[in-house]
Order: structure tokens, then C-alpha cells, then sequence
């Protein structure tokens, strides 16, 4: 009989990229998603954070959700190489898991590279929400057309 879902985990993998996403911003840490995979190398993590202490890759799952052979060749390769690498589903939101390796990797490296990274990861957060002001304010199409 396979195990019953928590109701709380009951998230999609986009909505846990959004949670991991706003961690990642409050700590003043870069990522990066690739939005449209079909044109990118296979298997290749959902994120990819910068933080003053290197860099993280991160894949992210549902709860029921499994690696696929070229995941697990990318999880392999960033072990071999030293690289962290996280496996995170939706329970280790809940339980903390999440955060805490966050936390943890932003910690990472000195006073300076955090600064630097924080100051580039704010710019950052400050350029898309301006580019979100800048389109919403963009007039109506007229006739299918963009002024």
C-alpha cells in the first residue's frame, strides 16, 4: 500500500520553485531557472544558486516524483565534482529542510562575497520589479498591434 500524501505537500513542483525562490531572495542569493528545458542539455537541475560561498544545484520534486537517468547522472556528476546538490520535495519545506540549507549556503564564504552577491541579487529583484511596473504599464494592443 504506498503512503498517503500530507496534505501540505500537496504542491506542485512550480509552486515549491516559487517558495525556494523567495528563500533564496531574502537571503540575497542568485538563481537561475532555465523556463524552457526542451532546447537545454538534458537532466540538467531545476535551479542553479550563487551565493558568496560558490554555487548550489537544486532539483526539485513532488512528493511522489522521481529522478529521471539523466537527473541522476547530473546529481552524480555535481557530488564527483564537489558541487552541493539538492534533492527537495515539498515535505522538506514543511519539516524546514529547505530553509535551513538555504540558510546554510548563504552563510557560506566572507563579509565581502556576501555583500557583493547580496548587491547584485538586490539590483537583480529591483530590475524585474521594475520591468513587471514597466510592462503593466505598457498601453493596450490596438487592433493586435503594440504601440
Amino acid at each position: 500500500m504506498a503512503a498517503s500524501v500530507h496534505p501540505m505537500d500537496q504542491i506542485s513542483e512550480k509552486t515549491l520553485q516559487g517558495l525556494v525562490e523567495g528563500y533564496c531572495l531574502q537571503k540575497g542569493l542568485l538563481f537561475y531557472h532555465t523556463y524552457d528545458s526542451r532546447r537545454s542539455v538534458a537532466g540538467y537541475p531545476d535551479l542553479t544558486i550563487l551565493g558568496a560561498g560558490g554555487v548550489m544545484l537544486a532539483e526539485l520534486k513532488s512528493e511522489t516524483g522521481k529522478l529521471s537517468r539523466s537527473q541522476k547522472a547530473w546529481v552524480d556528476a555535481a557530488i564527483a565534482s564537489h558541487t552541493p546538490v539538492r534533492i527537495w520535495r515539498p515535505a522538506q519545506r514543511r519539516d524546514g529542510t529547505i530553509r535551513a540549507d538555504i540558510d546554510e549556503f548563504a552563510a557560506r564564504g566572507n563579509d565581502v562575497c556576501r555583500s557583493i552577491v547580496r548587491r547584485c541579487a538586490n539590483a537583480l529583484r529591483d530590475e524585474r520589479a521594475t520591468g513587471a511596473v514597466r510592462r503593466s504599464m505598457r498601453p493596450a494592443p490596438v487592433g493586435g498591434v503594440e504601440q
